[in-house]
């Protein structure tokens, strides 16, 4: 079924193919060459998680990739034209730094906020602790205080459907 999907060019099947050589599952072994191949060709199909995951790659020069930050940041904004969350925070955390790009406190704030927006809990605290810290060129204490509050929330949320009980917070009662 998945040899189908992959000869229709369906992405998410070309992707979970690269996952495979990746992760060698049966009945596949590991092999970073068909790892990258694939999931370049999945990044090609419109896989935002390809994309994301090759970027990822690039940025840490990884499965015999060397570390090419341009192309890791290229990757990341293309992931983001698709609202990808983790797309939106690395190539966020790029632009702050001048990683791959230039500068731009402006647009790193836009990327790591609209991943934020998506409960993204990195992004979230991360926001936060901007913020406060002033990284973006204004002190925002409230406004940091508010992402820290609503990460802390969420991550609260998010543990207590892992467990299947929904957490009831005592100011509630």
């Amino acid at each position: 079924m998945v040899t189908k999907a992959v000869e229709n060019d369906y992405p998410a099947a070309v992707h979970y193919l690269a996952l495979m050589y990746h992760n060698g599952i049966d009945p596949v072994q590991v092999s970073d060459r068909r790892f990258t191949m694939l999931l370049e060709s999945a990044a090609d199909l419109g896989s935002p998680d390809a994309m994301y995951l090759l970027g990822d790659v690039y940025y840490k020069g990884d499965c015999g990739l060397e570390s090419n930050l341009r192309r890791a940041f290229e990757l990341f904004v293309e992931a983001t034209q698709f609202q990808h969350a983790e797309a939106q925070y690395a190539a966020g955390l790029m632009c702050l730094y001048g990683l791959g790009t230039k500068q731009d406190l402006t647009q790193a704030s836009e990327l790591i906020g609209s991943a934020a927006g998506q409960d993204y809990l990195p992004a979230m605290r991360s926001l936060g602790e901007l913020y406060i810290n002033g990284d973006f060129g204004i002190k925002m204490d409230a406004l940091g205080k508010a992402w820290l509050e609503r990460a802390d929330a969420t991550e609260r949320e998010q543990k207590s459907y892992d467990v299947g009980v929904p957490v009831i917070e005592s100011t509630e009662l």
